[in-house]
């Protein structure tokens, strides 16, 4: 049975918990109150009757004007074709601090949006595996730690512009290549069997 005189007891749910463990409690009606940094302080009365009483749950508001994440948004382009929008480009945004991975690929009109990215986090964003282009690779972002107006809600500074990767040539592709008959292999081959002939008509 329960006393209907409840004794003062500090009942403050611990962080992340919602249940009193072993906690004494009476017959009687309680006021609960919560505090979270970034959510509306508020408070209720319950009433605890003898026996199971069940679960109680709680719904913490956010306050407005104090946003807690940060879109990262951005468009791909075509650096060698008058920089128009590449559709269905990879990026992806790793996050360092929990080590999750997030993949998209860019739409119709190359742009791209990783939504709700929780602040003060680090990350790595990449963006290209498209075959015969340049890539960025695990670019370094960290989201602020505090967002004080509406326009920041969102970073969209992430674009990118692709280029095509120029072939790698060395002098023994070079050289290798002229033996087989290109034009310019043509070319020096002709002008030197015309020197040989020069000079074996002077020594005639």
């Amino acid at each position: 049975m329960l006393s209907k005189t409840p004794p003062l007891k500090d009942l403050s749910a611990r962080p992340a918990q919602s249940l009193f463990k072993e906690a004494q409690l009476y017959e009687a009606t309680y006021k609960v109150k919560w505090v979270k940094e970034g959510f509306i302080t508020d408070s209720t009365e319950i009433i605890l009757e003898d026996g199971d009483n069940g679960p109680l749950f709680f719904y913490l508001q956010p306050e407005e004007g104090i946003p807690q994440h940060q879109d990262i948004a951005g468009i791909v382009q075509n650096g060698d074709n008058n920089y128009t929008l590449m559709s269905g480009v990879d990026v992806r945004l790793i996050n360092e601090t929990i080590g999750d991975t997030l993949f998209l690929v860019t739409g119709s009109d190359g742009s791209f949006i990783f939504e709700d990215q929780p602040l003060d986090t680090d990350y790595l964003f990449s963006v290209g595996n498209v075959s015969g282009m340049s890539t960025f690779k695990n670019v370094p972002y960290t989201t602020p730690d505090e967002i004080e107006i509406e326009a920041d809600t969102i970073n969209d500074h992430f674009d990118a512009v692709l280029k095509t990767i120029p072939a790698t040539t060395t002098p023994q592709h070079i050289k290798d290549t002229n033996r087989q008959g290109t034009v310019l292999g043509k070319w020096l081959s002709s002008i030197i069997l015309m020197i040989r002939l020069t000079t074996r008509k002077k020594t005639r």
